[in-house]
């Protein structure tokens, strides 16, 4: 399957998840409830990939009289309206399908549920002839008319899965519309029951909430910033994929360019103004850690036009111990474990000492380097002579982290030794593990 295809597909999936716990009650030829039948006034948008599905869905009837249904929707932010429409006859399907997601990972990780989706970069694409199974046009139209009746987007409906139907709405300006669906052609005469998901694509400047997966889009060519407020000193895991281009039509599935183009943020200060250079998210590398100081930060997007996203991060508190120079070094003990960062923007080093109670070959292991520059580790011993060492350097597997463990040459005296650990460049920054036998 291509790969734009497969990203697809994955929002669509997501959508599922949202629809998994739903009520069973009886439908209303024409008339829109919310998920436990109550008539609904206006229908709103729900965020994708953080909201309350509770609050999200809808269900309604398409009369077989008429063959259409017009409900007023509420848009309160700029960018992109997913509509995501499940048959209520296909709901155990569906289900079934979004249950068996929610099992193999946390339903929570949205960037984690693209990667399953997505190909292998070495995998051969298989036959076009596979697409027609799994994305049709259908025999529904969406459109999206203003206040003044007038035509604002009519979208093509395509049937994913042979479960789900999706169209995307554009519009100029935030406000109430009146949404339109309709049956087309020669379709059967009969009561079309459906359960509905209108999900906001925004694309504008967001607050960025410890594992909670947002989903964007960018309308021009401008930034797009997320607020990070670190509560504590500690590191952010970021990770972030590029979904593509935001169409749906045939040109889609012969052009996956855009689809597979890397995503860049920058991360800015509490003024907006860039930090260091832009850290790049592709199939190669989906995560990046920084280290910060408790404050407010910011991270900038700048993609093309009408290119979707999925965001999410992660934060952990750390009380560096480390003394900022020989003078004030901490003490540790041999074999102990203690946690440091590196924090984005800082020179300063890290010293630590240990005590070495009978001669013996020193060594220092360094964990969890992240690949956002790299970590120094060098000894010393009382005198500020630097102890020759011999360093290894690892590589985890299928992560951006490395290990460095260095171990002097000769066996040391007993004494007092220093460990200095410092940034290899200005960008490096990232959380460590540090440990001495």
């Amino acid at each position: 399957m291509k790969k734009g295809l497969k990203k697809l597909l994955s929002v669509v999936l997501t959508m599922a998840i949202m629809l998994v716990s739903v009520p069973a009650v009886a439908f209303g030829a024409g008339e829109v409830t919310d998920m436990e039948g109550k008539p609904v006034d206006v229908v709103k948008c729900v965020e994708t990939a953080a909201a309350d599905p509770s609050a999200g869905g809808y269900k309604f009837s398409i009369p077989k009289e008429t063959k259409e249904v017009s409900f007023p929707i509420q848009i309160d932010k700029m960018g992109k309206v997913e509509m995501v429409l499940m048959p209520a006859d296909l709901l155990d399907e569906a289900t079934e399908a979004a249950a068996l997601s929610a099992q193999a990972l946390d339903t929570k990780n949205i960037a984690a549920l693209v990667a399953q989706v997505e190909d292998d970069e070495d995998a051969p694409d298989e036959e076009s002839d596979d697409i027609s199974e799994l994305l049709k046009k259908s025999n529904l139209t969406m459109s999206l008319y203003d206040a003044n009746n007038q035509l604002v987007c009519e979208s093509e409906v395509y049937q994913m899965l042979g479960i789900m139907y999706v169209a995307l709405f554009d519009y100029k300006e935030t406000g109430t519309y009146t949404a339109k669906i309709k049956v087309n052609g020669e379709a059967e005469d009969q009561v079309y029951d459906f359960l509905m998901v209108p999900a906001l694509i925004s694309a504008e400047d967001g607050v960025l909430v410890p594992n909670q997966p947002v989903m964007g889009v960018s309308l021009e060519n401008k930034h797009i910033y997320y607020r990070v407020d670190m509560k504590q000193d500690g590191y952010v895991t970021f990770s972030g994929n590029n979904m593509g281009k935001m169409v749906l039509n045939d040109e889609m599935l012969n052009d996956t360019s855009a689809m597979n183009a890397s995503l860049k943020l920058q991360l800015c200060d509490s003024k907006k103004q860039p930090m260091a250079k832009a850290v790049t998210f592709n199939a190669k590398k989906t995560e990046a850690v920084v280290a910060l100081r408790k404050g407010t930060y910011y991270f900038r997007l700048k993609e093309e036009k009408d290119t979707s996203f999925m965001l999410q991060m992660s934060t952990k508190a750390v009380k560096s111990v480390a003394g900022t120079k020989k003078a004030n070094a901490k003490a540790i003990k041999l074999k102990q474990a203690i946690e440091g960062i590196q924090v984005l923007n800082e020179k300063k080093e890290n010293w630590y000492k240990v005590n070495v109670t009978s001669k013996k070959n020193l060594s220092v292991s360094l964990s969890r380097i992240t690949e956002n520059g790299t970590f120094n580790v060098y000894i010393y011993n009382a005198k500020g002579k630097r102890v020759a060492c011999e360093t290894n350097t690892t590589k985890t597997n299928g992560t951006n982290k490395s290990n460095v463990t260095l171990r002097s040459i000769n066996k040391l005296p007993k004494g007092t030794y220093y460990i200095k650990v410092v940034k290899s460049n200005a960008n490096a920054t990232g959380y460590y593990k540090l440990t001495a036998k």
